[in-house]
């Protein structure tokens, strides 16, 4: 779905979806946010939009790979012999999220 800093933009209105990518169920949950429509189906534009980034999206990117990186060096201090790998999961998406990470890890 197109973000709403994008919205305006490109002219995109806010029901504009990939539906060659999104899972049924996401698609389903989205819907549950919006009135009744027409949901389009902008596959082929989506990608276009997609290469040309935008300030904000820049410094997203950047701030990104910036907590990124903490966490990647945080996690070869804790890595050990021993640790399975939910510990590990837990101990590193907890320092990210410490960080202000929201997105998947």
């Amino acid at each position: 779905m197109i973000h709403k800093h994008t919205k305006g933009t490109y002219s995109w209105q806010p029901s504009s979806f990939e539906f060659d990518v999104i899972p049924v169920q996401d698609f389903s949950f989205y819907r549950t946010f919006f009135p009744p429509q027409e949901y389009v189906d902008d596959s082929a534009l989506i990608p276009k939009v997609r290469m040309v980034k935008s300030s904000w999206e820049i410094q997203q990117m950047e701030r990104t790979a910036e907590l990124s990186q903490k966490t990647f060096e945080y996690m070869k201090t804790v890595v050990r012999p021993g640790l399975t790998e939910m510990e590990f999961a837990s101990m590193f998406e907890a320092f990210a999220r410490r960080l202000g990470h929201g997105g998947m890890l």
